[in-house]
């Protein structure tokens, strides 16, 4: 799966360079589009000899209805709009090994002595005779250099992944619970590449065991670490079906929608909410296992009640993308939100929260069931509403609100007119 990293802003939109890259400005005083040229009175301007041109392409209705930034995704673990955490320190002077910086390691990962470094921290992090803060204080150390991709797939493949889930289970105390769980999550995170034994360590079942555990910040860590795992295992499955040994089972199912129930703390709810998002933005088969009615009600549920806006915002794509994959849920999230909420956020809400709302809308508007169309458009709040989207700073809003016009005419035109 592919994070979208500075292409989206702090508010889950494009960024104006990214608009700019995937051709989705609005052409430019004298650019030619479709053989005439921009600016009024300029119709019959001339064309520098080299320069380049615009042309309009017909493309389908449906191919409109989902932009690239209403399936970008951004990493689970690690991810700072779910929490803040602090820097990860160690002791330098008490490690039994020399220690490298992050960059030495990387710089020096496919050579003899960095090969003998981990060996030395394996090592040590088996030996009884190192006590558990000194563990600890390796495993800090460990999580501070194992940065990039290169570092995570040749050590998420080695031996020490079978230790870390040993160190997890083995030890109770939290803040040696939380650092592994964090090195786990932090290297499924970053690996390119996962190869299919990792699958067969019983990953999903282990940490759906530590989610029991009394420290909420033991749980987080372990439903972060559940959450890269099963999105990883589902781009899987999106790759190949017959990587069965990546489906996301009936238990880890369970589990992940047991953490967005009331009840829970709110960062785990986060995160498990916000594995559903990647879930259901980039895997069309492990998707639609979420795309329930029960999921829906908890994340509505969770949509209302949230004081974290970062939450809310990411509940509501949670339900923009089931509406996606599973249209006969359709009717039901527009009930539960209702047509005058959805109106008021056009009006005055989070952009990203529009963003998702307007597709939703769209996406009820060429559902072949009548009373869709006809809740949307019998709310007198909710065209004048739209009206105002067209007016966006986002170019991505502009044009979905320009096409829910288009659709609600196509649906009842008097209506409309009225």
């Amino acid at each position: 799966a592919e994070y979208m990293g500075n292409d989206v802003d702090e508010l889950g939109t494009l960024t104006p360079k990214a608009e700019k890259a995937m051709g989705l400005t609005l052409p430019e005083e004298g650019d030619r589009v479709g053989g005439m040229t921009g600016g009024a009175g300029r119709a019959n301007a001339q064309t520098p000899q080299g320069a380049a041109t615009k042309t309009l392409v017909r493309v389908p209705l449906d191919q409109l209805l989902i932009h690239n930034s209403d399936t970008a995704v951004k990493p689970i673990s690690g991810n700072k709009e779910i929490e803040r955490q602090p820097e990860v320190t160690y002791q330098k002077e008490s490690l039994p090994f020399e220690a490298y910086s992050a960059d030495d390691v990387v710089n020096r990962l496919s050579t003899t002595a960095v090969e003998n470094h981990f060996a030395d921290i394996y090592a040590c992090l088996t030996s009884t005779a190192t006590n558990l803060a000194d563990k600890l204080n390796i495993l800090c150390y460990l999580e501070a250099v194992i940065g990039g991709s290169n570092i995570a797939n040749q050590l998420i493949n080695s031996a020490f992944m079978p230790l870390l889930l040993k160190l997890v289970r083995s030890v109770k105390t939290s803040t040696f619970r939380v650092r592994v769980l964090s090195i786990i999550g932090v290297l499924i995170r970053h690996a390119a590449v996962i190869e299919a034994e990792f699958a067969s360590q019983g990953i999903p079942s282990i940490l759906a065991e530590i989610l029991k555990d009394k420290s909420e910040k033991v749980r987080r860590k372990a439903m972060s670490a559940l959450g890269e795992y099963l999105f990883y295992g589902a781009t899987q499955m999106d790759e190949d079906s017959s990587n069965t040994e990546w489906d996301i089972t009936a238990p880890s199912l369970l589990t992940l929608v047991k953490a967005l129930r009331p009840g829970e703390d709110e960062i785990v709810r986060f995160y498990a909410c916000k594995t559903i998002e990647n879930i259901t933005a980039q895997s069309a088969s492990t998707g639609l296992k979420f795309a329930t009615g029960d999921v829906v009600a908890l994340l509505v549920g969770l949509y209302f009640s949230t004081k974290v806006e970062n939450l809310r915002v990411c509940a509501a794509i949670c339900l923009s993308h089931i509406a996606r994959i599973n249209k006969t849920l359709l009717p039901s999230i527009l009930e539960k939100l209702t047509t005058k909420h959805i109106a008021a956020i056009f009006a005055d809400g989070h952009p990203r929260i529009q963003q998702t709302f307007i597709t939703i809308a769209n996406l009820a508007l060429v559902t072949p069931a009548a009373k869709l169309a006809a809740a949307l458009i019998e709310d007198r709040a909710y065209l004048p509403s739209v009206l105002g989207l067209v007016d966006s700073a986002s170019v991505v809003l502009r044009g979905k609100a320009i096409l829910n016009l288009l659709l609600l005419v196509k649906s009842n035109i008097k209506s409309v007119v009225a």
